[in-house]
């Protein structure tokens, strides 16, 4: 059986709202450029009638945005319910797709998983959004490399790499996942119709967020007491975190440790894991860090 995804119109105005973005900023632009441009965007096709306060809140919606993944606030500020998180997760496992030509098949096979879930049609409707928006930037960005649009002229020689297109897809989705859940109806509130705030909000937030991270490299804020450790062999230290004075959740406590690049622990023994051994680093939003102990650790 086929399965549909019921909001292609989405993935087209993402696409839409990206080249108007690109086409309307200065050769070096600010955070307010980008702003400006989705505004700009957004404004004439869902609200050309717009009064003075929805005008500032709108802007302030895109504002949001940008502050939102910056601040790491999926999973935090904005909350899915746990049945959920498992889907989200496997959206934002794009990112970590060896092969960016499979990219839109696999969004296609998670697209089922989530229509056969057996989740309700609220719960299904984010998630769609963000596998919708997925497939669609994994086209996008794919010809943006190769030279088919004009963000090229804001890519440098690391840019131009298929590699990069995983982290910007995965970041789209995102923004798309921190739209449609920012408040609970949406964030836009002057209107009668909660599902259309939810679409408007979600493209926002796709568009802002996937821009933004190609134009500014923005990286998200990692708190460090969000990391746990899973009862798993685990590692306790990223390459990112050297030298920093941490928390671990070990079997629900906290142990204060000063980590070193190198240092691994197994949650029961509190002792360095086997080489090969199986490894799981995750975040409180479900994030996998780190999979497997190195080769040159030691029991």
């Amino acid at each position: 059986m086929k399965t549909y995804n019921p909001y292609p119109q989405l993935g087209e105005q993402l696409k839409d709202g990206l080249d108007y973005v690109v086409n309307n900023i200065p050769s070096n632009p600010i955070e307010e450029d980008l702003v400006n441009a989705v505004y700009n965007f957004i404004q004439p096709l869902y609200y050309p009638n717009i009064s003075n306060v929805v005008q500032v809140e709108l802007k302030s919606v895109i504002w949001n945005m940008v502050n939102a993944y910056q601040n790491n606030f999926l999973g935090s500020s904005v909350v899915y319910s746990p049945s959920q998180q498992m889907w989200i997760a496997k959206l934002l496992a794009c990112s970590c797709q060896q092969s960016v030509n499979a990219l839109e098949n696999y969004f296609k096979e998670v697209e089922r998983g989530i229509v056969e879930s057996g989740l309700s049609i609220s719960e299904q409707t984010p998630l769609l959004l963000g596998s919708g928006g997925g497939k669609v930037l994994a086209n996008y960005w794919m010809q943006q490399i190769s030279g088919g649009g004009q963000w090229i002229n804001f890519f440098d020689a690391v840019d131009r790499n298929y590699l990069n297109v995983g982290a910007w897809v995965g970041s789209g989705i995102e923004g798309i996942l921190l739209g449609a859940r920012a408040s609970e109806r949406g964030l836009i509130a002057p209107t009668t119709d909660i599902v259309s705030v939810e679409l408007v909000s979600a493209l926002i937030g796709g568009i802002v967020v996937s821009g933004g991270k190609v134009l500014f490299r923005w990286v998200k804020r990692v708190d460090i007491e969000d990391i746990m450790v899973s009862r798993i062999f685990s590692p306790v230290v990223t390459d990112d975190l050297l030298g920093t004075s941490v928390s671990l959740k070990l079997n629900g406590t906290y142990n204060p440790k000063t980590m070193k690049q190198g240092d691994w622990l197994d949650p029961d023994t509190k002792q360095s894991c086997f080489a090969g051994s199986r490894a799981d680093l995750y975040n409180l939003k479900g994030d996998l860090i780190w999979g497997t102990c190195p080769s040159n650790s030691q029991k």
